[in-house]
């Protein structure tokens, strides 16, 4: 099964169903079931604040669950009043997204569907980029 690693405290906001795109510089034509793996990286002061915020106790180095990544969308935002139709439409949340995400202006919106959170993590060394997770 294919696998990313993403830094704590996203990868726990996305398996807790908080945060529902992940933003990234790149497109993908990915589609389907995605492990969603927590990067060892220790959180950075924003991270901190967001996990304090948002009740997430941060996970490093673990294989937290199965996400269903369903669509990457180009982001055409100018500012936080500015957004695409598509982010209005899907994003009950909308304005915890745009905390959680960067959606300037050529980044992508990864869209992400939980499909398994996993009541044990998976201690899992990650890599970056997409990697095979060969456990599951």
């Amino acid at each position: 099964m294919r696998a990313l690693t993403i830094h704590e405290p996203w990868a726990s906001l996305i398996m807790a169903g908080q945060k529902r795109f992940e933003t990234r510089g790149r497109k993908t034509n990915v589609r389907g079931p995605l492990a969603i793996h927590a990067a060892r990286k220790p959180m950075s002061e924003e991270g901190i604040r967001l996990a304090v915020k948002y009740g997430i106790t941060p996970q490093y180095g673990m294989v937290l669950g199965v996400v269903n990544l369903k669509s990457c969308t180009f982001s055409s935002m100018n500012s936080d009043e500015k957004v695409i139709s598509n982010y209005l439409n899907r994003a009950s949340n909308f304005h915890q997204e745009l905390e959680l995400g960067d959606f300037s202006h050529g980044r992508y919106a990864w869209e992400m569907e939980v499909s398994e959170k996993f009541e044990t993590p998976i201690p899992a060394k990650g890599q970056q980029g997409f990697w095979n997770w060969n456990q599951f």
